[in-house]
């Protein structure tokens, strides 16, 4: 695995910072949201509202990218669906989204479901009713 590759699989992400992403993407045109130019420009915008030092936004870019993709490698599975709604997710979602660990082969990134639905619980949980 390369170090890019290495990096952006072991860096967590601020919770809220993903949050935003998730939310400027979805908000991008369908065929903008497939483009990863497109993509990387909301990102830099996203960072630049949260005052992300430009040090850090290569690889902070390319972790969010990565957990974007694990993210949506779920959606098939139906305890994702129980967390998420047509263009919402439950904020417990985007917090294990933005923290668990992530697997990269054959420069593909992802969650073990099993393992990030117990994570996506337990938060759940932790923050109680509503």
């Amino acid at each position: 695995m390369t170090g890019f590759l290495q990096r952006g699989a072991k860096k967590t992400i601020p919770a809220e910072l993903l949050s935003a992403a998730v939310e400027a993407v979805a908000k991008l045109p369908e065929e903008e949201r497939r483009d990863r130019t497109s993509r990387v420009v909301a990102l830099l915008r996203i960072m630049d509202a949260h005052k992300v030092p430009s040090a850090h936004r290569g690889d902070l870019s390319r972790a969010i990218q990565f957990r974007l993709q694990a993210l949506a490698a779920l959606q098939d599975q139906p305890s994702y669906r129980a967390w998420s709604r047509k263009r919402s997710m439950h904020a417990a979602l985007i917090e294990a989204a933005a923290s668990v660990p992530l697997f990269v082969t054959d420069r593909v990134a992802s969650f073990e479901p099993q393992s990030f639905f117990k994570r996506v619980l337990e938060i759940a949980e932790a923050r109680g009713p509503g």
